[in-house]
């Protein structure tokens, strides 16, 4: 749309952190402006779909970026390692600082090799093959790369928090990546739903009699061929229900022995004739017939 359309008014140009993006972040009012129909880059009403279109390669282009500002910051910190003076003897020399910049650098080569495969699968398999490799980078690398040029503006002193290297501009992009194209904790809960979903899916295979169960007191659900097998089950006369005998939490108990001590173990013979009774990660039902679901 062109800032010349009547009702755009560009107000003004925000800071970021203090710093002017070359990209520019303006505020602007719309008030009644129309946008020509020969204008449209798709469908009208399908600008959400073409903007998740692009947020896919675009949140990788920043964690390239990001990655190449985690290399400068990198290149600052030895320098300054290597040319600084203290107490005798170079930073280099001291072990601290040699610390920092082997475990930046490690890290650097952790996130390069992730935000490779999810170019890779982007190209491979699209943008839903990549959506949760997409989320990981997102939330991964600014984090990550936010702490490396902090460990070089602690290197560099009170010369890293001036304007005389290019640090706090590299920290307030890097922080500011946290926010931009979603915020951290959006592609977390992306990541923790596709791991809930998977984990639940293997939990249905080993048996299905938990299919209709939430297993980790969160949005989980079974699919619907699980709820159909579940139900299967119910009409066989296993007496299974999704909320009276609901499953555990799954993260507290995923693994876990079971002691005897529980009313329902002491009730059946299998589980208090062994002192610990190990079920993988299914968390037993809380009813005398889970016995069976015991390993």
């Amino acid at each position: 749309m062109p800032l010349d359309t009547p009702g755009v008014t560009p107000v003004r140009d925000l800071t970021v952190f203090g710093y002017h993006d070359h990209q520019g972040h303006c505020e602007v009012r719309f008030e009644g402006a129309r946008v020509p129909a020969t204008n449209l880059l798709g469908p009208a009403g399908a600008g959400f779909v073409v903007a998740q279109s692009r947020l896919g390669p675009g949140r990788v282009h920043h964690c390239m970026r990001a990655i190449g500002m985690s290399e400068r910051a990198l290149e600052l910190m030895a320098r300054r390692a290597l040319s600084r003076t203290a107490f005798g003897a170079t930073l280099a020399e001291q072990g601290v600082v040699r610390r920092d910049i082997a475990e930046s650098r490690i890290t650097i080569e952790q996130l390069r090799l992730l935000v490779y495969k999810t170019a890779w699968l982007l190209d491979t398999a699209g943008h839903k093959g990549a959506r949760i490799e997409v989320a990981a980078i997102k939330a991964a690398v600014p984090r990550a790369v936010a702490e490396i040029v902090d460990r070089a503006i602690q290197v560099h002193g009170g010369l890293g928090l001036s304007g005389d290297v290019p640090l706090a501009q590299l920290y307030a992009a890097s922080r500011a990546l946290r926010i931009a194209d979603g915020p951290d904790d959006v592609h977390l809960e992306s990541v923790a739903r596709r791991e809930r979903t998977r984990v639940g899916h293997v939990l249905v295979a080993e048996d299905p009699r938990v299919a209709g169960l939430v297993t980790d007191g969160s949005s989980w659900r079974p699919s619907r061929r699980h709820r159909q097998a579940a139900s299967r089950l119910q009409q066989a006369g296993h007496g299974f229900t999704a909320r009276t005998n609901a499953l555990m939490t799954l993260p507290a108990t995923c693994g876990a022995s079971r002691s005897a001590s529980r009313p329902w173990e002491a009730r059946n013979s299998r589980a208090s004739s062994s002192p610990k009774v190990r079920v993988g990660c299914t968390s037993m039902l809380a009813n005398p017939a889970a016995s069976s679901l015991a390993r």
